[in-house]
């Protein structure tokens, strides 16, 4: 039995005890919504033309380099044949990564707009000996991973592309310096199809549209990235290699971090990293 006052320390104990588990489950619930608004916030890192700070650019090889070290987005760029088919490739030549196979001749310094993508195939491969792909390809490989594709359009795309894009069913992220060539993609997009983002691409941000989702650039304020949120737009920011750089973005909450180093980044990003003041 206890005395009056044990029975009144015992009924304070009690209630401390009680009061510091509620606002525990109050700590633990808050933490999980903070928790969960960050990572519904999380800047997401691209392998810009896969991991092509140690493997050829656009190459069957970065993209799985990329993949291997946990990436969940690649980028790449596509051109188009004579013929309309997208290719894999950055520039508008083959010169810097293709060369000619055994026995063939490759036209490197003819644009490929002008070459049938058969005629590219049969004379040309990657200088890492690896096949060039088509975007049909590369679509095809990723289609059951859980990745997301970033794709640059270079030039005018053919009705072969818009349809190969629009019916992807993966996260996909179209990007173009051009409006007319992401306006033409979109027109063959239904309304059920909300898997595919549109980015318009500037080197340095000013006016942007606001028709599509977000804005890729190379140069922006942090007033323009705000400007972007508060708009519910998305932020891509490419070509960032720079350690100093990526932790302010990351401080920014920008949407895309588009990087040669994707090791680098990915590395960045794991939670308990220092940010910048």
């Amino acid at each position: 039995m206890f005395s009056s006052n044990g029975s009144s320390q015992f009924n304070l104990f009690s209630k401390l005890f009680l009061f510091g588990a509620i606002n525990i489950c109050l700590t633990h619930l808050s933490m999980g919504s903070i928790l969960k608004d960050d990572d519904e916030r999380a800047t997401l890192c691209v392998a810009h033309r896969g991991f092509s700070a140690k493997y050829l650019e656009n190459s069957p090889a970065a993209f799985q380099a990329a993949l291997s070290i946990g990436a969940k987005a690649i980028e790449f760029d596509v051109h188009h044949t004579f013929d309309g088919v997208g290719v894999i490739h950055h520039d508008k030549t083959p010169r810097r990564t293709m060369m000619s196979k055994d026995s063939r001749l490759c036209q490197l310094d003819k644009p490929f707009n002008q070459q049938t993508f058969d005629e590219i195939i049969e004379n040309c491969q990657l200088k890492n000996d690896e096949p060039i792909l088509s975007l049909k390809e590369a679509l095809s490989i990723y289609k059951n991973q859980p990745v997301k594709l970033f794709v640059e359009i270079k030039d005018a795309p053919s009705e072969s592309t818009a349809q190969l894009l629009v019916s992807h069913t993966n996260d996909l992220v179209v990007m173009s310096f051009d409006e007319e060539y992401l306006d033409f993609i979109r027109d063959f997009q239904s309304l059920d199809q909300t898997h595919i983002e549109y980015l318009f691409l500037q080197e340095i941000a000013h006016d942007w549209p606001e028709t599509y989702d977000g804005l890729g650039v190379s140069q922006i304020t942090e007033q323009q990235i705000k400007s972007l949120q508060d708009d519910h737009k998305k932020v891509g920011i490419w070509t960032v290699n720079k350690v100093s750089d990526m932790l302010a973005y990351f401080k920014s909450k920008v949407d895309y971090i588009i990087s040669d180093h994707i090791d680098t980044c990915l590395n960045l990003s794991k939670k308990g990293l220092p940010l910048p003041l």
